[in-house]
């Protein structure tokens, strides 16, 4: 960035400036040094807001929509089409051809990794990781949509950075037949940011729920601001949703299942409570076992012999909701959540 004559001014001065540039004058900048964004953390510069950010994966495209005030920024990877009157677009040292293109609503940048012949999938992850990383660093991102059915890690590849959405709502693209593959290592990206919701509709997820209350319960997730989590799943009829709560303690829970309702509207039969060691935060489980009962004709994604569920997991955080205090009454102890 040592070329770049705006970096000779104050800091004060470049700061000013910085804060002048629209979404894409601070994206082209942004593109120009791997340095940028700690740069422009350095100088304090205010980000851009955005109300929402969609990433849509397809079996030809990848697309991620930015929703602000001005307008739709749109970013779209196509697999096998080549796209004509390109420039090169630099992304983390990786020059990649591009086609921007712009009205007065939507400007649009098209990439084309048709050249590709193996890899394809993985350069496109790493084209999107990399375009997350760069936009969470110019913008701050009220919520994001995901469509996809890889690990979100591989979205957003600086957990522990930029990353700090105030919403996430992750769904399956691919149907509930295959299911998000959420692992525990993407719980991460959910604990470590300052999310306030996170909904997810997954398939086959109780070893990865239960591994993460358990982390939860165990104090691994201190700098968790969560309010809830909302999980809808899919489950064989010979399985059980204590499977969810294998080794974990549980109380019969203080929050009442109107009270659930009253936050989130879908149905939910019964609440357990769980506490987190080292603070006795209360986080309450809510859940649904007669999803199945209310599906008149399955789909051929959802056969007849799967059981749905649905649960809501919500940390207790008393500045959120007034009902769930700090430090709990006298807590009721369980080995196992009441009996479905």
């Amino acid at each position: 960035m040592s070329s770049f004559k705006l970096l000779k001014y104050p800091t004060l001065v470049q700061k000013q400036i910085i804060e002048e540039m629209d979404i894409q004058e601070r994206l082209f900048f942004s593109s120009l040094s791997t340095n940028a964004c700690s740069h422009f953390r350095h100088l304090g510069v205010r980000k851009i807001g955005v109300y929402e950010m969609h990433i849509d994966v397809s079996c030809t495209a990848a697309e991620i929509r930015l929703n602000y005030s001005y307008g739709w920024l749109i970013f779209k990877i196509f697999y096998y089409t080549k796209i004509d009157r390109t420039m090169n677009f630099i992304l983390e040292k990786t020059s990649l051809p591009v086609s921007i293109g712009r009205n007065d609503i939507f400007k649009h940048y098209h990439f084309s990794v048709a050249d590709y012949t193996a890899g394809k999938m993985k350069a496109v992850v790493e084209i999107i990781g990399k375009l997350t990383k760069l936009l969470s660093c110019i913008s701050n991102i009220e919520t994001c949509h995901v469509k996809y059915t890889h690990p979100l890690t591989s979205l957003f590849p600086n957990v522990h950075g930029v990353q700090k959405f105030g919403k996430i709502e992750i769904s399956n693209y691919a149907g509930p037949e295959k299911g998000m593959k959420l692992t525990v290592e993407d719980f991460d990206i959910i604990t470590n940011s300052k999310y306030l919701s996170i909904q997810c509709s997954l398939a086959g997820m109780r070893k990865t729920v239960n591994t993460f209350l358990k982390g939860w319960v165990a104090g691994n997730h201190t700098n968790s601001e969560v309010a809830h989590i909302y999980v809808h799943f899919c489950l064989y009829s010979n399985r059980k949703i204590t499977d969810l709560f294998t080794g974990i303690e549980t109380t019969e829970s203080t929050t009442t299942v109107e009270q659930m309702k009253s936050i989130k509207s879908e149905y939910i039969d019964q609440t357990v409570d769980i506490y987190r060691q080292s603070d006795q935060m209360r986080a309450t489980v809510g859940f649904d076992n007669k999803g199945s009962k209310r599906q008149s004709q399955p789909t051929e994604s959802i056969r007849s012999e799967i059981v749905n569920y649905e649960a809501i997991i919500m940390a207790g955080r008393p500045d959120v909701y007034s009902m769930w205090p700090r430090n709990a009454a006298k807590r009721r102890s369980s080995s196992a959540p009441p009996s479905l």
